[in-house]
């Protein structure tokens, strides 16, 4: 018990050394934003406003607020034109798309002076070319299924609208990186794998809403990668929210069962190393590092063989990715590990996976 505290002691350390590093990393992104000029297009009511631009010195922070579910209101708004995603449902806490939009452009990285990838979005136009049919399946899904949440969590939505979305954010992701940062395009190694596995607070926001202690077993995800081809030489881990516990989400949420979540994070995704290590020994298998959210995201985006599991920071940057392979989990809903599915194609590159389970409480 005492060696297993010390390995998650010296663990929580390393983040702490590694985020002194993103902070130096941060500064240099900062000074390659404001030298580039920075022009985007603003967000206003006619559809020319994407050809006008907007300089401006920016502080590029990275922190988007969570980004996946921005991303899934920012996509539900570009389905809406021009003829229509109704999703304002009787009974719902919210309507679709008008109020979360508002509420989600406000908490993208607060100070007229800040920038990331998130209030980039929010400031751009963005039009999804669903066809009528299209369109007819994701309404009749979410209405279904979803009763008012975020589209971005449902397999049968992605695989209807995944193509179109992904071609939408990945056109964003390359005017963001052009703009404040053209390092993040190089060019990876086609069998460079990068791993999302939600943890930080997934497990105790599932809990409380929909009594689930159990997530998806550590074995099951390196299984996944074993369809990929080519088989992945490097494999980058990211950490998965470790740090991510938003306010107002998590009722009767505590400092101490904050920190306990952290040490299961962190023991669970030395877990996940080791079962990838088993599974491809010829491979250099690591971790990504503490790193803002918007490096993750675009690390994720970028990769050649994407894995991840559940919530929508994983599928969304997947989704944004340009000729890449992806493996998702077989659920109905990537907030419910127990909405099981048969394997499916989502469209060619991406399949979802067959997992196990194991309890998040015995980690």
């Amino acid at each position: 018990m005492f060696a297993l505290t010390s390995l998650v002691l010296v663990q929580l350390s390393r983040y702490r050394v590694l985020s002194q590093h993103v902070c130096l990393l941060q500064h240099s992104y900062e000074l390659h934003a404001r030298s580039a000029g920075n022009q985007f297009s603003e967000k206003s009511g006619n559809a020319s406003s994407n050809q006008s631009a907007k300089q401006k010195d920016w502080r590029v922070t990275g922190d988007s607020h969570s980004i996946g579910n921005a991303i899934s209101v920012w996509l539900a708004d570009a389905i809406s034109r021009p003829r229509g995603l109704n999703l304002s449902l009787t009974g719902s806490y919210s309507h679709w798309p008008e109020d979360r939009f508002v509420g989600q452009q406000y908490h993208q990285c607060h100070g007229d002076d800040n920038m990331c990838f998130g209030k980039y979005l929010f400031k751009t136009h963005g039009e999804v070319p669903l066809s009528v049919d299209q369109l007819t399946t994701v309404n009749a899904e979410m209405h279904a299924r979803h009763k008012g949440g975020q589209m971005m969590y449902l397999t049968s939505v992605i695989k209807v609208g995944g193509v179109s979305m992904g071609n939408l954010l990945h056109t964003k992701v390359v005017e963001y990186a052009q703009a404040f940062n053209p390092l993040w395009l190089a060019p990876v190694s086609r069998r460079h794998c990068v791993v999302h596995y939600r943890v930080g607070d997934f497990v105790e926001y599932t809990q409380k809403y929909r009594g689930e202690a159990e997530i998806v077993n550590a074995k099951s995800v390196a299984a996944a990668m074993s369809s990929f081809d080519p088989s992945p030489l490097t494999v980058e881990i990211l950490n998965g929210g470790i740090s991510h516990f938003p306010e107002g989400l998590l009722p009767n949420h505590s400092q101490v069962m904050e920190d306990t979540e952290k040490a299961r994070s962190v023991r669970f995704l030395h877990k996940l190393k080791h079962a990838i290590s088993e599974a491809f020994p010829a491979a250099h298998v690591q971790f990504g590092g503490t790193r803002t959210t918007d490096e993750d995201w675009f690390r994720l985006a970028q990769a050649p063989l994407a894995v991840v599991a559940m919530g929508s920071f994983g599928v969304s940057a997947a989704m944004a990715g340009a000729n890449n392979q992806v493996r998702s989990p077989a659920t109905r809903h990537l907030l419910n590990v127990h909405d099981q599915i048969a394997p499916t194609q989502i469209r060619p590159g991406w399949t979802t996976y067959r997992y196990e389970l194991e309890d998040w409480n015995a980690m």
